[in-house]
């Protein structure tokens, strides 16, 4: 029983590493993706520079009313750069998945959150040279 799983999750884990590198011999997929690696690294490396000069509360909620109850701590603010990067990962495991179906929607779904993201890393920063 236990020979059977292993050999399903070496297959599955086969199939979806060559999903994956079909994704990396389309020229227009690379791209888009060393764009979005590239936004990636940033969000962390900035986070990183940054993290010690920020104060210990930080206002990230501004969806609540102005005051205390938009504060966080500072140690909550690990989880944008997280939240970024799960997502690269959910949606380069999707484009691969798609690229076999549909190009046009594999290079849709890579710059939608190469833009996304690329929003997300200004705020991030903007918030960040606010705060420091």
């Amino acid at each position: 029983m236990a020979k059977t799983q292993n050999f399903i999750l070496n297959e599955s884990l086969q199939s979806a590493r060559n999903e994956f590198n079909s994704l990396l011999k389309n020229p227009n997929t690379i791209i888009l993706i060393k764009i979005s690696l590239i936004i990636v690294g940033i969000t962390w490396i900035s986070y990183g520079l940054f993290y010690q000069f920020m104060p210990p509360m930080i206002p990230l909620l501004f969806s609540r009313p102005w005051g205390q109850a938009q504060l966080i701590n500072k140690n909550y603010f690990i989880f944008l750069p997280a939240i970024i990067t799960i997502l690269f990962l959910i949606n380069l495991r999707l484009a691969s998945i798609l690229l076999r179906r549909d190009v046009l929607m594999t290079i849709i779904i890579l710059t939608s959150y190469s833009v996304c993201s690329l929003m997300g890393l200004i705020a991030i920063i903007r918030l960040m040279i606010l705060l420091a």
